[in-house]
């Protein structure tokens, strides 16, 4: 049996334990129709609109001028790049401290984080931010900046920001939001190696190995954890 249940209780989300006000909202669809004749291909030229207008306006995210003069394309693409990570690793903070709040609240369980543990992965997360800010500045970028793939991490990432938050969610919840995060994280690691590697920038390889092996292993902390709280073995081969 899973160490975690579900409380069962009254229903509140579904409509099969009351026939007739289901019924009734059939009804209502039939006395308020919809007030527009749109249809999905409206819709679809209606986001085709928007893309246009979208490209001749502001964009979604930005990148700065460089302190280096004429900086080349690949350097621009590896800042964009560096740019993502620093923003997902701030973010990674903040979900860490997140966790370490609901550890507080919930508690844990045989074979799940302890406090500890959340508050080293939480540290070695600021370890990258930190190192990541490093590498823009000494690259000629402005840390500060929200480039477009950092503007994109963000906007994927507000989902498990919100799951976290949700003070609804307890601690094993909160573990299957993060992994999300782990996940993009990781990939976007192999990313930026690849990268540094194929562009020449070489100098920061060594740090950056060294946070996706950290990263790796957060995804392994985070699996076994998650497999304890539902009583199963962790398939080592992930």
């Amino acid at each position: 049996m899973s160490t975690h249940v579900p409380p069962v209780g009254p229903n509140q989300t579904g409509i099969l334990d009351h026939p007739e006000l289901t019924l009734e909202m059939l009804e209502a669809t039939r006395l308020f129709p919809p007030s527009s004749e749109g249809s999905d291909d409206n819709l679809a030229e209606l986001r085709l609109e928007y893309g246009k207008r979208a490209q001749q306006g502001d964009p979604a995210g930005s990148m700065p001028k460089t302190t280096v003069a004429n900086p080349s394309d690949e350097l621009i693409v590896l800042l964009d790049h560096l740019g993502a990570r620093l923003a997902f690793e701030r973010t990674g903070v903040r979900l860490y401290d997140g966790l370490i709040a609901k550890h507080e609240a919930y508690g844990s369980w045989e074979g799940g984080p302890s406090r500890s543990e959340l508050e080293q992965l939480r540290d070695e997360e600021y370890e990258h931010f930190s190192m990541l800010r490093r590498a823009v500045r000494e690259s000629g970028g402005d840390p500060t900046a929200i480039t477009p793939a950092a503007n994109l991490e963000l906007l994927i990432g507000s989902g498990v920001v919100a799951a976290i938050a949700d003070p609804r969610l307890d601690l094993l919840q909160s573990l299957e939001a993060i992994m999300v995060a782990e996940l993009a994280d990781h990939e976007g690691w192999h990313v930026l190696i690849d990268l540094a590697q194929e562009y020449g920038f070489s100098e920061w390889l060594p740090e950056f190995k060294r946070a996706l092996n950290q990263e790796e292993d957060h995804l392994e902390y985070v699996r076994r954890w998650i497999a304890a709280a539902q009583n199963r073995i962790e398939d080592s081969s992930h």
